[in-house]
């Protein structure tokens, strides 16, 4: 997992970044991830299962692997912000 990254919301997996498959689910307005069976390989059995998931059949391909380059390029814009609250706070040494 990343750090600082959230497990909440539309972007919850840091795998399909904007390819994020989820429901809202009708009662309880909260958010239900159901389309991670893409990772799975295509000859599957759980791809075509039905029953046991949301009533549908996985085809969609996992999204593209993001290698360290692509996660540079998407945060080379933050560099020199201060992303934490309290920047003065140090850890004490251990020592």
């Amino acid at each position: 997992m990343l750090s600082g990254w959230s497990t909440k919301g539309k972007l919850a997996c840091p795998m399909c970044l904007k390819d994020t498959y989820f429901v809202r689910l009708p009662n309880s307005k909260k958010q239900c991830y159901m389309g991670h069976r893409r990772f799975l390989p295509m000859s599957h059995k759980w791809r075509n299962d039905i029953n046991s998931f949301d009533g549908t059949k996985e085809l969609q391909l996992p999204p593209p692997y993001v290698d360290g380059h692509a996660i540079l390029n998407q945060v080379k814009d933050l560099e020199g912000k201060i992303l934490s609250k309290d920047f003065k706070k140090r850890k004490k040494d251990i020592s």
